[in-house]
């Protein structure tokens, strides 16, 4: 469970405010700390006003902590208290609850005409809309993310949907939503059964030859993948292969209502297909902007069925075929299920119906996938509800906001694995730090597709590189000022406040348009720079009010970070900086092909040409490096007394 963080102190305006509703103020950060000098904020004043307040992390594996400053101050943290997915029932109402009392507390209190500026771009009415949860559920939402398709190991494409995502999951919790977040597992489907043979005509015994073993496996994957990336896992992850009877269910509804049909055997004698008849549904496409009288695309995966009725109708239930390894019994016959109907079904079975409040995926879902989607959904409420054309448009038919984020495309050309520019998340990782690509994913903004290359990479890197070293610094220069004895009472460092206070306000401005993630970004420059003055500056090392300015500036470093999902304040913050600076190094060193020993000849020999004066020589080994990635900081020294370095964007091959 996370502890209090310093997130949770910024949302006090002043020593004697009040936690208005548990929603974030427009007073930024700089109220409290602008307010506070050493000593001058009770204790038990600052216990009163939080204890109420739980913190905005929603999962065990944050590295949620106390603050330095809420340390001095002895705040007693509450922890918040999330169901892990395994610990989640099978079926969610839309009115139950599944997080902590205090998001119930929060949910009592909750008032729509004062709930925060949220705009959410909205795919189904083409713009940005303000985001408020369903009238009558006070401060509950809920969100489906379609997730992977366990084939293979998950690439830089799912990184980038579930980065956004996670985004925008910590951000609805942080305004006091209690948000229930779904995210599936595809485990049954025509490319996992083709993986799943292969693997078992080479091995007959190899137990990946089994499709739902092989999903497995890949969903393990999965998860390991989203953990280095510091995403937070959903309340629930449901399998397709988990929800057949619901499948069929909902698929004998759709018959039922006429939207549907069973197909005839098709040459082989094979039976057991069914389809959606998208003709029997006014306003099909209003997701997506396609018209099926004048596009010819099919709605699904394999190639167009001469069976169907229409090329726009999609399978619903595809009847086993001879040698299929995997199927289930049905009113049909053996088959298994459409790969859009899965998501349908799971959604209404896991939230007790429809609608939800937010429904996202990656750009290349929204046709066909969620169009169909939007689809069955309507079909399945019955055949005179949807002969309204309007109907399909109407956001609360099945999901009230519909959110899209942009592709990845390698080096500006589209990700394919046909163009030989496919790369696996664990591929990045083998050559850089999980934060690099979290960083570059992120300070994108969700909607907007992300150009991926090594340099794009190496400046994320670079920029992290800067940050941490800087917030050590100041963590380092904190304790150091607070071992001497601290401020004076009277010191009021108010620019360093100000800049604090400024940075606040910047980040929730950016956040509240429709998660501006790069304006969060750009936020955290001068906060740095002012951490950097003071720690580097003979000014800065002697100014009054340097603990209460430090105290501000790190809080504020710390919650504009945070906002991108980097959990980096605590108690542990300074080792987990340094351990940090430690990880990017070593991928410095292994992208620039050099061993540490390697690097330290090369050390020894710039430092045995400066001492005999060959300056040539030292500036050849210095660029030499600097080539490779490997940035000299003469002058400096590492504590072990060698040669300080740093990592850069490499800029050739030496």
């Amino acid at each position: 469970h996370s502890e209090l963080s310093v997130a949770a102190i910024r949302r006090i305006s002043s020593p004697s405010s009040q936690v208005n509703n548990m929603l974030p103020s427009s007073s930024c950060f700089g109220g409290f700390s602008a307010g506070y000098t050493r000593g001058s904020m009770q204790t038990t004043s600052a216990s009163r006003l939080l204890s109420s307040y739980a913190p905005y992390h929603p999962s065990s594996r944050s590295r949620g902590g106390l603050s330095s400053l809420s340390r001095r101050l002895s705040f007693k943290p509450r922890r918040l208290v999330v169901p892990p997915p395994a610990a989640a029932s099978s079926a969610l109402s839309t009115t139950s609850s599944t997080t902590s009392t205090s998001s119930s507390t929060r949910s009592e209190a909750f008032n729509r005409d004062t709930a925060p500026a949220f705009q959410l771009y909205n795919t189904m009415a083409r713009t940005k809309q303000p985001f408020l949860p369903r009238p009558g559920m006070q401060n509950k939402v809920t969100m489906y993310v379609c997730g992977i398709t366990a084939y293979d190991y998950s690439h830089i494409g799912h990184a980038r949907a579930y980065v956004c995502y996670d985004v925008l999951y910590r951000h609805l919790t942080r305004l006091g939503y209690d948000v229930t977040y779904v995210r599936n597992f595809t485990d049954v489907d025509d490319k996992i059964i083709k993986r799943a043979d292969e693997i078992r005509e080479r091995d007959p015994n190899d137990p990946l030859g089994e499709p739902v073993a092989l999903a497995a496996e890949f969903s393990r994957a999965f998860h390991e993948d989203m953990d280095k990336l510091s995403c937070l896992r959903p309340h629930q992850e449901p399998r397709a292969t988990e929800h057949i009877p619901e499948m069929i269910e909902f698929i004998e509804t759709m018959i039922g209502n006429e939207h549907a049909y069973p197909a005839s055997s098709d040459d082989d004698g094979v039976g057991g297909d069914v389809y959606f008849a998208v003709d029997t549904l006014p306003g099909y496409g209003a997701l997506s902007g396609r018209d099926p009288s004048k596009d010819n695309r099919a709605g699904e995966r394999i190639a167009v069925d001469g069976r169907k009725r229409g090329p726009f109708d999609f399978a619903l239930w595809k009847g086993a075929r001879k040698n299929d390894s995997i199927k289930w019994d049905s009113p049909w016959g053996l088959g298994r299920p459409g790969w859009h109907i899965e998501c349908t079904a799971m959604i209404k079975k896991t939230f007790g119906g429809f609608p939800i409040d937010i429904h996202g995926g990656g750009r290349d879902l929204q046709f066909p996938h969620h169009e169909n989607e939007l689809a069955q959904a309507r079909a399945g409420q019955g055949r005179c509800q949807c002969d309204d054309p309007s109907a399909a448009s109407e956001p609360d038919s099945y999901a009230r906001y519909w959110v899209h984020n942009g592709f990845v495309n390698i080096d500006n050309e589209k990700m394919s694995k046909s163009l030989g520019n496919f790369f696996t998340i664990r591929d990045v990782f083998e050559r850089y730090p999980p934060d690099a690509l979290r960083h570059l994913l992120a300070s994108a903004q969700y909607r907007t597709d992300v150009s991926y290359s090594d340099t794009a990479l190496e400046m994320s890197c670079d920029t992290l590189y800067y940050t941490r070293s800087t917030l050590l610094d100041g963590e380092l220069a904190l304790a150091a000022t607070i071992e001497a004895g601290g401020d004076d009472k009277k010191a009021n460092p108010k620019e360093q406040l100000a800049i604090a206070a400024t940075a606040r306000e910047a980040c929730d401005k950016a956040m509240e348009d429709d998660l501006n993630t790069p304006m969060v970004c750009a936020a955290a420059v001068p906060i740095l720079k002012a951490i950097n003055d003071i720690c580097q500056t003979k000014a800065g090392r002697k100014m009054k009010g340097r603990q209460a300015a430090l105290e501000a500036l790190l809080a504020a470093a710390y919650d504009t970070f945070d906002r991108l999902g980097f959990v980096w304040g605590g108690s542990d913050a300074a080792e987990g900086h340094r351990s940090s600076l430690i990880e990017y190094k070593a991928a410095a060193l292994q992208r620039a092909g050099l061993t540490e020993g390697d690097l330290s000849e090369r050390l020894s020999a710039r430092e045995e040409a400066r001492k005999n004066k060959d300056y040539a020589e030292s500036d050849r080994l210095r660029d030499e490096l600097a080539k490779l990635g490997i940035s000299l900081q003469d002058g400096k020294k590492e504590e072990d007394g060698s040669p300080a370095w740093r990592p850069v964007p490499r800029t050739g091959e030496a």
